[in-house]
Parts: structure tokens; sequence; C-alpha cells
């Protein structure tokens, strides 16, 4: 009698719970590749597979509950003997470069993308577009099929736990989509009008509806969500030598997290609703001159016998340098 065969290993999804798309011109028949989808169906993921990229004029948004991606980079396979068209091998390369930017706009996951080749040959395409690609850093990894194998799973985790910001992320979108989830459990078909009435109340009050709408749904989500299951305390003690290794870029980076913590750019909001705290710029002889909302927030409300539209502004400018207590880390102002 023979033995009987050694179970692979299970490797657990970890961060990546959910569906995987596959794109591969030979998902149904290459043993390679066939191995790497048994492996997501074996952890518990579920995937969708397509021979092809989406064309052109797909809406990229129906995979936006993918968790990864899996791309092969030599999706057209020409058969032995034959010549591709001049132009053909460029060609490919801008038609992926297109769906991978066209991808990030509706779902910013992971992407591995396998070759046959030497990996550093699809590096090096993608070397000149740094918005898509560092390697090391951006989600986008490129790999040999037979070097991944059963061990897909372990080589996204792995990936993941070396970046603190893909932890950060992944950990509150889980936390976030849980909380939605509660909402949309409690609210969806309980009373199909409670929108309609707190619509009803936001324009008697001259409010901006959509807006308020917007920020109930988000203040009911952020109701019901747990904190974060993550912990960075490992990435902290190399900080200092990270910083200093480029600050330019991270200061960058930091003030950019600051600016969308503490600001909301025009385009999202509603161009006839203002309120405390909001910032306008106005330009005479090229100089730039800010201007900061000081109205109380109920005062902005459009009602009866007011003068719709009327702010009280503080005039301002981009301070060149700005002091910093070290002590209590408040800024010291110049100009009280």
């Amino acid at each position: 009698m023979n033995a009987p065969a050694e179970a692979v290993p299970v490797v657990l999804q970890g961060h990546f719970k959910g569906i995987a798309v596959v794109i591969d011109d030979q998902v149904h028949n290459e043993e390679a590749i066939k191995i790497i989808v048994q492996a997501i169906e074996d952890g518990g993921g579920h995937v969708v597979k397509l021979v092809d990229l989406p064309h052109d004029a797909a809406d990229l948004e129906n995979l936006t509950g993918a968790a990864f991606f899996i791309l092969d980079w030599n999706l057209v396979e020409l058969g032995e003997g034959v010549t591709p068209p001049e132009g053909f091998a460029a060609a490919e390369v801008d038609r992926k470069i297109g769906f991978l930017r066209r991808l990030r706009e509706h779902r910013h996951a992971p992407v591995f993308i396998f070759t046959k080749e030497d990996p550093e040959v699809v590096k090096q395409a993608l070397q000149p577009h740094a918005d898509l690609f560092q390697d090391g850093t951006t989600s986008i990894l490129v790999l040999q099929k037979g070097d991944v194998g059963q061990n897909v799973y372990r080589v996204l985790n792995d990936w993941a736990e070396q970046l603190p910001s893909v932890l950060a992320l992944k950990s509150w979108e889980r936390a976030n989509n849980k909380a939605a989830n509660s909402v949309f459990r409690d609210l969806y078909d309980r009373e199909h009008l409670w929108p309609a009435f707190m619509w009803k109340m936001f324009k008697e009050d001259g409010l901006i509806p959509a807006d308020e709408l917007g920020r109930l749904i988000t203040r009911l989500v952020a109701s019901r969500m747990d904190a974060p299951k993550v912990d960075l305390d490992a990435f902290v003690e190399g900080l200092d030598n990270d910083f200093a290794a480029d600050p330019n870029r991270y200061r960058a980076s930091l003030m950019a997290v600051l600016e969308g913590e503490r600001f909301l750019r025009k385009e999202k909001l509603d161009p006839d609703s203002f309120s405390t705290g909001d910032v306008f710029v106005t330009t005479n002889d090229g100089k730039e001159t800010y201007w900061l909302n000081l109205r109380a927030e109920c005062d902005c409300i459009k009602r009866s016998g007011s003068t719709p539209g009327k702010m009280h502004l503080l005039r301002g400018r981009v301070l060149d340098t700005i002091k910093v207590d070290p002590t209590y880390g408040n800024v010291q102002e110049p100009d009280n």
C-alpha cells in the first residue's frame, strides 16, 4: 500500500481576506498558475479569472472589492517561431501600464506581476513610472510564478509586515468595512424613508442636504467602528535614521497627511456651502492673500431674514518659517 501523500499546510489569508483577481491567458491551462489559484482557494479566498486585461472602456469600479491582483506580464503568447510585429512589445507595456493606472483610481490593492523572464526586465519597464512603481515600497510586486507557488498568502503578508502604511490602512479598512456593514444591517431595511426625513430637515434648516447626509452616514459608521488592530512599535526605533536619510521626502509625505487630516479641498464640497474654518485665496498682481472664515458654524446657515453668503474673514499669509516650542510642541506665534 502506498503511503498517503503528505498534506500541504494551508497558509491563512492574514491581511488579505477576500477576492483575488487573476489575469493570465493560461489561467485555465498552465500548471504554475493553477497551483497559485488552488493555494488561494485552499486559504479561504475566492478567485476571479480573466484571460486578458479588461478593455479600455471597461468600468473598473467592478473590481473594487478585490483584496489583491495577479497579473501575468506575458499575456499574449505568439507561439514558437512567430516574430512579433514592430512596436508590439512597447505597445504591450503601454497597455499594462494604462490598466494599472486606471485600476488605482478605483482600487488600490497589491498587484503581483508574474513573469517567465528575469524579474529585472519587468522592473526596468516599470521604473520610468514612479507614480506606480518603486521597488520594495509600492504595492506592485514583481516575481516569478515558481517562486510563489503555494505560498501566495505568505509572500503577501511578509511584504505587508515590512510596511507600516500597509499595516495601518489594511487594519483600518477591515474595521471600517465591519462598521459600514453594521450601519447597513441596522438602517438598510429598518425604515426606508429615514434619509428622506433627514433630507427634509436639512433643507428646512437651510443646510446643503447632500453634504449633511454624507456627514451623518460617516458619523454613523465611525460610532460603530472598533480601533484598528495594529501595532507599529517595531517601526518606531528606526524612524530618526529613516528621516535623516531623506528628510525632504519624509517632510513632504508628512505635510500631505496633515493637510488631508485638516482640510477638504473645494472639489469635495458643494460650491454653495461654507463653514467655520474655510480658507479662501485671492490673487492680485500675482500676490496671493488668504482669508479664514471666522463666522460661527450656526451662523453660516442661510436662514430667512439673514444675508446669504455673508462671512467674517480674517486676512492671512503663508509664513516662511514657523517656530515650534521644543518643550510643549506648540507653535510660537510671531503675531497675535
